[in-house]
């Protein structure tokens, strides 16, 4: 009894959790169908900055942006801010700040967590129409991405959004770049809590996109597979920690 109540209680609250969840993958343009080779610069970064900057690599590789580069020239334009603007609402300093301040002690995660356990526990009893549909895709992605056992932590999710974003409000010059390194330095220290290896950190990025969206997007699937398969990727060449 205690068990399908759980469930009947479980299925409301992340019904009403889908509505918080915007479908626009925000502050990122890519060309849906394809994506790039990964790329790096010549421009001299700290290791430890530059291990940060890889959280965001699903991003670079569809944005067609280079691995290692905190500030992106080309990014300083109207359109960019403009863009930036819509999406996150960020304008400025402050806004900024706000918006990685968020994505590092909160972001979507903390609504997420709970979908790893009702997905872990295999009872779909008293969950909603809804909820069983999201746990359907949950289960087809865990197969595409090769997960033996139990599903890893969706807090990828953030911290890749938090990099790409650090380094969008330092290219846009919101932020200064030792304000970009404190919250890359912040989210990877994060992420290594979470997760034993890139493999790991990725297929929980790509789960935690599922859970947001609400749908499967096969593009951040196979760039999860490039990153794990690519002689040039970062993650076959960096130690997670």
């Amino acid at each position: 009894m205690k068990e399908a109540l759980y469930g009947i209680l479980a299925g409301v609250v992340i019904l009403g959790l889908k509505y918080l969840f915007t479908k626009k993958d925000k502050g990122v343009t890519w060309e849906e169908g394809g994506f790039m080779d990964i790329k790096y610069s010549n421009e001299q970064v700290p290791a430890h900055i530059k291990k940060g900057l890889f959280l965001a690599a699903p991003y670079s590789i569809v944005s067609n942006l280079e691995m290692n580069t905190l500030k992106v020239n080309s990014m300083n334009t109207k359109e960019e801010k403009e863009s930036w603007k819509s999406s996150w609402n960020v304008v400025d300093h402050d806004s900024a700040i706000t918006n990685l301040k968020w994505l590092l002690l909160e972001g979507h995660r903390m609504d997420m967590y709970e979908w790893i356990s009702i997905f872990n526990s295999g009872n779909k009893e008293g969950l909603t129409t809804e909820a069983i549909a999201t746990l359907n895709l949950l289960e087809k992605v865990k197969k595409e991405l090769n997960i033996n056992g139990q599903l890893p932590p969706f807090g990828a999710w953030d911290f890749a959004r938090l990099a790409n974003n650090a380094r969008a409000f330092h290219s846009l010059g919101y932020i200064s770049s030792k304000e970009a390194e404190h919250y890359l330095a912040g989210a990877l220290r994060q992420a290594q809590q979470e997760y034993n290896s890139w493999a790991e950190y990725g297929q929980g990025f790509v789960l935690g996109r599922v859970i947001w969206s609400d749908a499967i997007n096969q593009q951040f699937i196979d760039v999860h597979h490039k990153l794990m398969q690519d002689k040039n990727s970062p993650y076959l060449s960096n130690d997670f920690k």
